[in-house]
């Protein structure tokens, strides 16, 4: 998998490190399928969890958000994201993070939304998953809000649908 790496500017240890394992889902008309929690959107995916490497996280995470069983997502390409100023739960503290991303393909027909499994945490903050064309959703990344992580969750997705774009 091709390495990307993003705002790399020193060479200093990161308090932070979180893997991720993200798809760029496709349907039949070539619109792609985002989440939204409260107007911040990401490729649909998620943390790992123990044990986990990126081939499993995206199992796991699609079956869970979008219900989808018997896939073969394609890997695209793996992502670095070094933030300097990265924010902490509590909205108030920052640390120097860095956040990497394996980023898939998958071509789907159609999408039963109503397959969707969400967390409490995600139910409580409105968590969606939304199917909108890629100049529509560039669009959308420009909605501000409160969100602390928006900035973060928004330059990331718009540098993965860029290199997206051109592969095209």
């Amino acid at each position: 998998m091709e390495k990307v790496i993003i705002n790399n500017t020193s060479n200093d240890l990161y308090d932070m490190v979180r893997y991720k394992a993200r798809a760029i889902i496709q349907n039949e008309d070539g619109k792609i399928y985002v989440t939204n929690m409260n107007d911040s959107f990401n490729l649909p995916g998620g943390t790992f969890e123990e044990g986990e490497n990126p081939d499993k996280t995206i199992l796991r995470e699609l079956k869970e958000e979008l219900g989808l069983e018997n896939i073969k997502p394609i890997p695209f390409k793996e992502f670095h994201f070094y933030h300097d100023d990265f924010p902490l739960d509590d909205g108030l503290s920052r640390n120097k993070s860095l956040n990497i991303v394996y980023v898939y393909l998958l071509n789907i027909n159609s999408l039963d939304i109503g397959k969707s499994h969400f967390t409490e945490y995600e139910v409580e903050h409105n968590y969606r998953v939304e199917c909108h064309k890629l100049e529509e959703i560039i669009e959308l990344l420009k909605l501000r809000n409160d969100n602390i992580w928006k900035p973060y969750t928004d330059k990331e997705l718009t540098i993965i649908l860029k290199e997206f774009k051109k592969g095209e």
